[in-house]
């Protein structure tokens, strides 16, 4: 299990916009962070929810050994703004706010926990930029000199959208859905 291979140092409440006309995240995971980072999953499955509120009954999916490691009360630490990352991607030069890089990130480790390979080109291009983005915010100049195309890094980081969602578990109103398209 997770806790044999790396020192943990708490839990995160992690949302997602999907929606560009959403104010707030669409959904929530919970991921454990420290050496490793990793979510909350059902078996194989990522557990996603759609209230905040039910990250309490969320964190019932991990091993009392993890759970401890909740605070009584959640509070977002981050949003993973997918529908802002992928303007960005398609119109944008810069990522000002890291809006880009945290749902990077967040993907590369999304995607680890599904057991999927990204594509090798897709992970060369997305680590590059991530990388790139990690220390300048300009990223245009990087995708000329790299010839990386914006539609090569878009069908990447549209490949890690679609290999988290088949992995995933939607909670709402406390009730699982069977069929993780539907959060999509």
């Amino acid at each position: 299990m997770e806790l044999s291979e790396s020192k943990l140092d708490g839990i995160a409440l992690i949302g997602f916009r999907l929606q560009a006309d959403s104010v707030n995240p669409d959904f929530f995971t919970l991921m454990a962070y420290g050496e490793r980072d990793f979510p909350v999953r059902d078996g194989v499955q990522i557990v996603f929810f759609t209230e905040p509120a039910l990250a309490a009954k969320v964190c019932e999916y991990w091993p009392e050994e993890i759970r401890r490691l909740a605070k009584a009360s959640l509070e977002i630490d981050l949003v993973c703004d997918v529908a802002k990352a992928l303007h960005i991607i398609k119109n944008e030069d810069q990522d000002d706010s890291s809006i880009l890089l945290n749902c990077l990130n967040t993907f590369f480790d999304l995607v680890v926990a599904t057991g999927h390979a990204c594509p090798k080109g897709y992970e060369r291009a997305l680590s590059r930029l991530a990388d790139r983005l990690t220390f300048e915010r300009e990223f245009a100049t990087f995708l000329e000199q790299e010839h990386v195309s914006r539609s090569d890094i878009l069908d990447a980081f549209l490949w890690c959208m679609g290999s988290i969602a088949a992995n995933a578990k939607l909670i709402t109103n406390n009730e699982a859905i069977s069929d993780a398209v539907r959060m999509l």
